[in-house]
């Protein structure tokens, strides 16, 4: 009987597998409504990036290559997001994505084009659909081979097969279909009259991108933050993804269209850098935080991020963290009450009553915190701002034992660094921005980078987003990208 039933289950999997192409068949109406649903937990999730004249410039070139695809009568939506990712995608039914990080690393109208018009070409093949439908026969066919061996884990591969769809539509692409999209958007660019050679230009830039920011991240013991991957597909020297850019030029009329790129420029001078909901600014190891009006300065190099209400800076070794928690105290506490409710530590080790800034604060250790690198050894501070009823809490932590290692030097420093913003501090809290200014004569990267806003890898950042990494200097006159 059970030799039957796998006999039955093999011929309904190559059933199934016929059935591919009639999957992803889902009517153009139904396609259009699921981009639609997917649109709208993407705004409720992500948000737009709030610069009307920003949004209207980049649908303006969305809808001018989406006239010349080849799904010209469908409903496009271009969308820029509100989300320091470098990244770009389409869902299905028109519904395209350009972030604002993204934006922060082209250099012209050709190369936003490039972008959007590869975007157009995955919405024209429907690769979102065709991949869908190929996630879930694979889904089926593994669900088959589990009940095939009698496993009790079929439900569970049931249930997980049925909740596909939604993480799919974003995530990557195969190579064949990166290629297809790649030639598509090529044609679509150069009807539009933008020359060709400016996706290889992107490309070629966005590669860069990821390979720096995986290096970075295995740096830095971290998952790479790239959602695609899709630059990475392209190997060097790709011959087949040259032949469909030197293929699309037959179609570019007479006279070439400018690449726009001061307009550009123009359309992206004031972008914000960063994450949307970052926990301050950091700026010559001093960190601001606006909203709360205060500053601390952090050891050099150290890596700052969190949420408003939490901040975390990660020591350049990977080897230490130093955690800031902000905190409504209640009434009658203390520093020390509040670290003791807040870690919830039975035990406090050479506690100390202090002042910092003219606050009440209260510094110990503890022998156990669960810390980032597991069980540890843990410096504590808090510190109480009496006059708006909060208080700020500090938790460091080593690899090693806290006794031993340097680290704990550079938690008492940052910790005894905490101060109230003064009124001069004000501008240098603001969040960091994309400005476009001339190189003047003698201008370098490393010069730019001293100036700069960005806290971590600035020289290698501003190369990177005026597409001359890792060795490009910028001309004496040349319109170039800095972060203040």
């Amino acid at each position: 009987m059970k030799r039957l039933f796998v006999v039955v289950v093999a011929s309904f999997a190559l059933a199934l597998a016929g059935q591919a192409s009639a999957l992803s068949l889902m009517t153009e109406k139904a396609e259009i409504a699921l981009g639609k649903k997917l649109h709208e937990r993407i705004m409720a999730e992500a948000g737009p990036y709030p610069d009307p004249e920003l949004q209207e410039y980049v649908d303006s070139v969305g809808q001018e290559l989406a006239k010349l695809s080849d799904r010209p009568h469908l409903d496009y939506h271009f969308t820029v997001l509100d989300d320091d990712v470098v990244n770009a995608f389409a869902l299905p039914g028109g519904y395209i994505y350009i972030t604002r990080g993204m934006l922060a690393h082209l250099n012209s109208e050709a190369e936003l084009a490039a972008v959007i018009g590869h975007e157009i070409g995955h919405v024209a093949e429907r690769h979102s659909v065709k991949r869908d439908a190929e996630q879930k026969l694979l889904g089926v066919g593994s669900l088959l081979a589990v009940l095939a061996a009698g496993s009790p884990m079929g439900r569970v591969a049931a249930s997980e097969a049925s909740g596909m769809i939604g993480g799919a539509m974003i995530s990557g692409y195969s190579r064949g279909q990166e290629l297809e999209a790649d030639e598509l958007g090529a044609k679509y660019m150069a009807k539009a009259g933008y020359s060709p050679q400016a996706i290889t230009q992107t490309v070629s830039l966005l590669k860069k991108r990821e390979l720096f920011e995986i290096e970075r991240a295995r740096a830095e013991d971290r998952k790479p933050r790239v959602p695609h991957g899709i630059y990475m597909t392209h190997p060097d020297n790709d011959k087949r993804f040259a032949e469909a850019v030197e293929a699309a030029r037959q179609f570019v009329p007479d006279t070439l269209r400018p690449d726009n790129e001061e307009k550009y420029l123009d359309m992206i001078d004031g972008l914000p850098w960063g994450p949307a909901k970052a926990p301050g600014t950091v700026r010559n190891n001093y960190f601001f935080n606006a909203r709360f009006g205060i500053k601390m300065k952090f050891p050099e190099n150290w890596r700052v991020g969190g949420s408003p209400a939490q901040v975390q800076a990660i020591s350049d070794e990977n080897d230490a963290a130093l955690e800031v928690y902000v905190v409504v105290p209640g009434r009658t506490m203390t520093a020390e009450d509040v670290i003791r409710k807040k870690f919830e530590l039975p035990r406090l080790r050479d506690g100390k009553e202090t002042t910092i800034a003219g606050m009440k604060a209260y510094i110990a250790t503890a022998d156990r915190y669960d810390s980032p690198f597991g069980p540890r050894p843990v410096r504590l501070a808090a510190i109480l701002d009496n006059r708006v009823r909060r208080a700020y809490v500090f938790a460091g932590t080593g690899k090693r034992d806290l006794s031993k290692i340097a680290s704990d030097g550079d938690f008492i420093a940052t910790i005894f660094s905490f101060d109230r913003m003064k009124t001069t501090d004000r501008s240098l809290a603001q969040p960091p921005k994309v400005r476009v200014v001339r190189a003047e004569p003698g201008t370098t990267y490393e010069s730019l980078a001293h100036r700069s806003a960005i806290a971590t890898y600035a020289e290698q950042n501003l190369r990177l987003i005026n597409g001359t990494y890792p060795r490009g200097e910028p001309t004496d006159g040349e319109l170039i990208k800095t972060v203040d």
